[in-house]
Formats: C-alpha cells, sequence, structure tokens
C-alpha cells in the first residue's frame, strides 16, 4: 500500500474537471461551431469528456503523451479533423496534472488553476507558480476573438 497518501477519485469529482478544461479549448470550441461532428456534434464531445475521464481513472500511471495520443484519435475518428497546434499534448498535460493533485488531496490548487484558465490564462501558466510570471499580454490565439465574420479565418490548426 504505497499509495496510502493518494486518494481514489470519482467520476463525479473529475469529470466537471474535464469538463472545464475543454470549455475553453479553441479548437474544439470551433468543432462545435462549425458542427464538424454533423448534428451531434456536442454529444460527441461530451461523450468524448466521459470517455477521456473514464479512461483517465481505469489508468493511473498515464502520460500526458499517451492521453494526447487518444484525445488527437477520437478527435480524427469523431470530427474527421487534425489538431496541429499542440493543444491535445497541452490539456492531456494538464488534465493529468489535475487529476495527480487531486489524488493528493489538492483541491484548492485545482479550483485556482481552473479558475485561472476559465479567466483565459494559457494552459501551462495555469498550473506554473502564478508569482513568476504576470499572465497580462497573454491573448492566447484570438486576436479579437469575438467576432463573428470569421469565416477567412485559420481555425486555430483544426483542418476539417
Amino acid at each position: 500500500s504505497s499509495s496510502a497518501s493518494k486518494q481514489a477519485v470519482s467520476q463525479a469529482e473529475f469529470l466537471p474537471v474535464v469538463h472545464r478544461v475543454f470549455a475553453p479549448w479553441t479548437a474544439v470550441r470551433l468543432l462545435v461551431e462549425h458542427q464538424a461532428g454533423g448534428p451531434d456534434t456536442q454529444a460527441k464531445v461530451d461523450w468524448m469528456q466521459q470517455a477521456v475521464c473514464h479512461w483517465m481513472l481505469e489508468n493511473s500511471a498515464l502520460a500526458p503523451d499517451e492521453l494526447a495520443e487518444v484525445l488527437e484519435q477520437y478527435i480524427d475518428e469523431l470530427f474527421s479533423s487534425v489538431f496541429d497546434d499542440g493543444s491535445c499534448y497541452e490539456v492531456a498535460r494538464l488534465l493529468c496534472d489535475l487529476l495527480e493533485r487531486l489524488r493528493r488531496g489538492e483541491t484548492a490548487f485545482v479550483e485556482a488553476a481552473l479558475t485561472r484558465l476559465a479567466r483565459g490564462v494559457s494552459l501551462q501558466a495555469c498550473v506554473s507558480a502564478p508569482s513568476s510570471q504576470q499572465d497580462d499580454d497573454d491573448a492566447d490565439d484570438g486576436d479579437g476573438g469575438g467576432d463573428d465574420s470569421g469565416d477567412e479565418q485559420d481555425y486555430g490548426g483544426v483542418h476539417a
């Protein structure tokens, strides 16, 4: 019982974390916006989040690169898309880190990281020490983001 200090994390605890990591993921938002998986694109994204959550809880020694491969596979199979912006690995790394911290009982850290993520702080910066850098000019990849004239844009690494 070397894992005595670690806690079991339930699907009920971890699924909301997965949802909150996926929510600001630009490439996934664009899949939904452009219905890349057909009319049930949102349902496919929801299923993918549940599958990722389940898979991570079942595989305790999961490495971020393995999870990134799983994400890439889902995105290819469900949406016939490829994210070549490195975001699958960044999301995988963040999810693995947050799950590990939940297992160590660091719920306050996880909540703080998710709050920063929701405020638009980059994935890498969410889990690094806030004192080391200011996140002022961290306008991720959406220069002027909210305009609807975006038909000619490059979709943040998504090629349908």
